[in-house]
């Protein structure tokens, strides 16, 4: 879903949306407090699908994706009273923020290397200005 303005608040909005109430469902319909089943169970799949095409950038839409995980990783049994990192770390998964990052540099490395369907290398240069900091990695548009 893509307004007028080529904005995804409205996609950003339902994916959220679906990501909790699956959330919801996980919790109440598991009976055990097996976190590694819990985790296994997790939203994240709806939370990162395509997310490099409508990866959000401004900070209201980044703590409305990262609220859902917030949430869930508040809900399980042992955890409340735990920091937001510390429940990260007990569960061995990885903040949001992080994982975009993640993608974002696996886009980047298909595109170097031409492992994309869609060449789309001829709309990148390389730059070979060398008097930058820096790596010699750097994409112009």
């Amino acid at each position: 879903m893509v307004d007028y303005r080529l904005k995804f608040d409205k996609h950003i909005a339902e994916i959220v949306h679906k990501a909790m109430s699956r959330a919801n469902l996980i919790i109440k319909s598991f009976h055990s407090h097996d976190r590694t089943l819990l985790t296994a169970a997790y939203v994240r799949p709806l939370l990162e699908y395509c997310s490099l095409v409508w990866s959000s950038h401004t900070q209201c839409l980044i703590n409305e994706i990262k609220k859902v995980q917030l949430y869930f990783t508040k809900r399980v049994v042992g955890l409340r009273c735990m920091s937001y990192d510390k429940r990260l770390l007990t569960l061995g998964l990885q903040s949001m923020e992080y994982r975009r990052v993640i993608n974002d540099l696996i886009l980047y490395y298909k595109i170097k290397n031409g492992l994309l369907d869609n060449d789309i290398r001829n709309n990148y240069i390389v730059a070979d200005n060398l008097n930058t900091r820096g790596h010699s990695c750097k994409l112009i548009k």
